[in-house]
């Protein structure tokens, strides 16, 4: 059954919400021998498609839109032919707003074309005058004998063409007849830029047709069914709008355009997430994902898996088809936010334990942490509030523990976990028994400073010297002055320090000095820093007092001697 389209005079103009402007539109139907078909007027007739003088034509050409789902919409296509004669030319401009219903047909012709007055919808004669349409004499007629019609597209790209021959099996009089070889005329009313339109026998054989011989009187030339093969001898269709009458074939109800599949937007993950492919639900249809294209683009059955290893917002498409019709394109929005995140170091350690501190991640308003002592299983401890810092207990020397801070927040921010690793320290080596304390007269020479231990190598003990007596780990800082370094022989380090003054010594000045031997290089482990102390005084050198008191007769003399320290005699 035909669907016909409103007369062009009453033009409705139809919106869609897309319409498809790939999907085929051919010529369907060619009345080009309304009987009688001679040429002459007869009851003040001319048979034609359009023509100045006379408004009587029953000539006509259908189009037909293939795609059973789309609108096409054919604004500005171009249909046209040439004849025998040099003034047989008339080419016709699609007016705006034409649209091809699915499976839909346009019938353009003379005003007599059909007994049922709503078939014809386009009226070749309304636009006699008009830029619309060309004609060289003034009338336009269909060729009894050899012909053709062809269908360009708004770029004057020819889409779909028909010709047809006096007799039978003439395929190749389109290489020699004139009527094949004449330039046609180009309406000034185009939409687009089109200055010439190519001849039949330029037409690629991919798009025109042969449809054998020219029909007889009365009869059409029609695709069998529609958008079929080409067949001659058919009765118009276009008069009679009994259900069935499809060109003879069966009549196909459009489909309705299905709905677009069921999908969740937006899809939001944390940069540097692994990211999932996306999903759709299809209502009885398959997938078709496009990307990120919205028109356009090459559909695939294979969902994309979003990137999230840039912040921002990406719009992915799918659509589905059913029955050969395809649904408009369902958005789905990935977003993919900033992560914020801890950076954690390692604090004080000890022999037992272990502290991690971690920086502030932003929008957090606590964290959770859980950690794992070298290969054991993962100890979850929870939330432990908007705190920076967190110690692990009771282990053992050596130990390694793993810590994951994860920050918390509200739900609108994205946070990432982080881990980090520190060990506890393995039992300190020991310095242990310093040689001992020593008094030194100014120039003298202090004997050698020994300790027992237990670090090795190279100058592993060094031996500085304060002015006062140090506490905590502060002989380690750099204040002190350093004596001389000692590689330790079987557990001692000795060092023979020289003459007071001079290099590798204490000052030659009377005082108290504190030397300590401590380990070098300074342990990274603040808790693991030894050492000893020996005190070194060094004093003035006193000078003796003698008293002498000489004998007599009745007693024996003596000598008395003092101001002196019997260590310095």
């Amino acid at each position: 059954m035909k669907i016909f389209l409103p007369k062009i005079k009453v033009l409705i103009i139809f919106i869609f919400v897309s319409i498809n402007i790939k999907a085929q539109v051919v010529i369907n139907e060619v009345m080009l021998k309304p009987s009688p078909f001679t040429g002459a007027v007869t009851n003040g007739c001319v048979q034609s498609m359009a023509q100045t003088d006379l408004t009587c034509g029953n000539e006509y050409i259908e189009l037909y839109n293939t795609d059973p789902c789309n609108p096409i919409d054919i604004s500005c296509f171009i249909i046209g032919n040439s004849g025998t004669d040099a003034l047989n030319i008339g080419v016709f401009v699609i007016p705006n707003n034409t649209i091809l219903q699915p499976l839909g047909h346009l019938v353009i012709g003379g005003p007599n074309a059909s007994s049922n007055a709503a078939s014809i919808d386009i009226i070749l004669n309304s636009f006699v005058g008009s830029p619309k349409l060309c004609m060289n004499g003034n009338r336009w007629f269909l060729e009894n004998n050899d012909g053709w019609v062809g269908l360009y597209n708004r770029n004057g790209i020819p889409i779909d063409a028909v010709y047809w021959t006096f007799s039978a099996n003439e395929s190749s009089k389109i290489n020699t007849a004139v009527e094949f070889n004449r330039d046609l005329c180009v309406p000034l009313g185009t939409c687009e830029t089109v200055t010439s339109l190519v001849r039949a026998n330029q037409i690629p054989t991919t798009i025109i047709s042969y449809a054998g011989q020219s029909p007889n009187a009365g009869s059409t030339l029609s695709r069998i069914p529609d958008g079929g093969n080409w067949q001659r001898n058919i009765a118009p269709s276009i008069n009679n709008t009994t259900v069935g009458n499809c060109n003879g074939g069966t009549c196909v109800t459009p489909a309705a355009s299905p709905a677009a599949p069921t999908v969740t937007s937006p899809v939001d993950y944390c940069q540097g997430a692994t990211a999932v492919p996306l999903t759709a639900t299809p209502s009885g249809g398959t997938l078709n994902w496009y990307g990120t294209s919205a028109t356009g683009g090459t559909a695939s059955s294979t969902p994309p898996t979003p990137s999230t290893a840039t912040v921002g917002s990406t719009t992915y498409y799918v659509s589905q088809t059913i029955g050969g019709c395809e649904s408009p394109r369902a958005a789905i929005v990935v977003n993919v936010n900033t992560s914020w995140s801890s950076i954690i170091s390692c604090g004080t350690s000890t022999a037992s334990s272990v502290t991690f501190d971690w920086t502030f991640a932003n929008f957090a308003t606590g964290y959770s942490i859980s950690y794992q002592v070298n290969s054991g299983s993962p100890i979850n401890i929870g939330s432990i509030g908007n705190v920076l810092t967190y110690t692990v207990n009771s282990l053992n020397s050596g130990d390694n523990v793993t810590i994951t801070v994860t920050p918390l927040g509200g739900s609108v921010n994205c946070f990432t976990a982080t881990s980090f690793s520190c060990s506890t320290i393995n039992s300190c080596p020991t310095i242990l028994s310093p040689s001992s304390d020593q008094n030194v007269c100014l120039g003298g020479d202090p004997t050698a400073f020994s300790v027992n231990t237990t670090f090795t190598g190279n100058n592993a003990i060094s031996f500085v010297f304060f002015n006062s007596q140090q506490t905590g780990s502060d002989m380690y800082s750099s204040l002190g002055t350093l004596i001389g370094n000692a590689t330790p022989s079987a557990g001692i380090a000795t060092f023979n320090p020289g003459v007071l003054g001079t290099t590798g010594s204490l000052p030659n000045t009377a005082g108290t000095y504190y030397v300590y031997a401590i380990a070098n290089p300074t342990p990274a482990v603040v808790g693991c820093r030894p050492f000893q102390e020996i005190v070194i005084v060094v004093a003035e050198t006193a000078v003796p007092t003698v008293s002498i008191t000489a004998a007599s007769c009745s007693a024996a003399g003596t000598a008395t001697v003092t101001n002196y320290l019997a260590t310095n005699t």
